[in-house]
């Protein structure tokens, strides 16, 4: 699993999320330099953030990557949808 973030953007929410799910995700903190580079751009043709890498799948919307965390780590989504800090699917 790899997370692709900027400081400052909605993406910091992913970055905190995989740490708290205790992923072990490779985190790469882009610029908006590194943000519209040829190599990011031929992973993200968008050129957004978040960008989640997990095996084959690739998701690029907050509000995906994050429902994404909660489906595979159900553990800490369970225990956060009883404190309500996620809603239930």
């Amino acid at each position: 699993m790899k997370l692709f973030h900027m400081r400052d953007a909605c993406s910091f929410a992913d970055l905190i999320v995989v740490e708290w799910a205790g992923a072990d995700p490779g985190v790469t903190t882009l610029d908006l330099k590194s943000l519209n580079s040829p190599e990011y751009l031929a992973i993200d043709p968008g050129g957004t953030v978040p960008l989640l890498v997990d095996g084959t799948f690739v998701v690029s919307e907050n509000i995906e990557t994050l429902g994404y965390l909660a489906e595979t780590f159900p553990a800490r989504s369970s225990s956060a949808t009883a404190r309500g800090v996620l809603a239930p699917r």
